[in-house]
């Protein structure tokens, strides 16, 4: 009998360790544009009256969707438009690497299928380029977009953070982070009434919600 007591406390204890793994991965690195390192305070770019108000000529929102949000993922769409809601780049890619993305497909729903013919990232950098060279580009998690497009960091004026401004407009104290609450752009729309063209997390979809919502506090004047 005492070594069935030892199995079951063996067991018991691999069990909670289990757990507390479990626990631990989701409160350090939780999934979805609000995820970042706990207790770590976001540093806001400054935003002022001459850098906030995008002289529309030189303003561009971008997004892009993707394998997954963990490890070595790749871009699997990207869009890019005006102010005016112009679209100046919007397609699939197909990745070099990556075969299937179950996790992230039931989310945006783009399958294998869809990318199987599409361009690769390199094949539509030019265009990329092209639309945000010398602009104000505005992304709704640029941290996160900003990792698969290094080149959209290089050649743009400067680069805007919806999410984080948004969380400071939005005014949401987190005690655990000491930090404005960030907020997913589907709730940051819904905030401002705004209703989705097309399906959300779709790239397309996504930059008329992020230029939606940049829009609403460029007129609200909040800084």
């Amino acid at each position: 009998m005492g070594w069935l007591v030892i199995l079951f406390l063996v067991v018991g204890v691999l069990w909670l360790l289990l757990v507390v793994l479990r626990t631990a991965e989701s409160v350090i690195f939780r999934v979805g544009p609000d995820s970042r390192p706990a207790k770590e305070p976001v540093v806001f770019p400054p935003v002022t009256v001459t850098n906030s108000r995008l002289a529309k000529e030189r303003a561009v929102f971008l997004d892009t969707e993707t394998t997954g949000i963990r490890g070595r993922q790749e871009v699997l769409e990207i869009a890019i438009i005006d102010t005016e809601g112009k679209i100046l780049v919007n397609s699939l890619v197909r990745p070099s690497y990556r075969k299937r993305w179950p996790d992230a497909q039931a989310i945006h729903g783009i399958s294998p299928a869809h990318v199987v013919d599409a361009p690769t990232l390199d094949i539509l950098m030019p265009s990329i380029i092209t639309a945000v060279k010398g602009k104000n580009v505005v992304i709704y998690n640029a941290r996160f977009d900003l990792k698969f497009l290094p080149e959209v960091k290089e050649n743009a004026d400067v680069v805007h953070c919806c999410m984080l401004r948004y969380a400071r407009f939005k005014g949401d104290w987190n005690e655990y982070y000491n930090d404005y609450r960030w907020h997913k752009l589907t709730v940051a729309a819904r905030h401002i009434g705004y209703r989705f063209e097309g399906d959300a997390h779709r790239a397309l979809a996504d930059c008329q919600a992020t230029r939606a919502v940049w829009q609403h506090m460029e007129l609200e004047t909040v800084f």
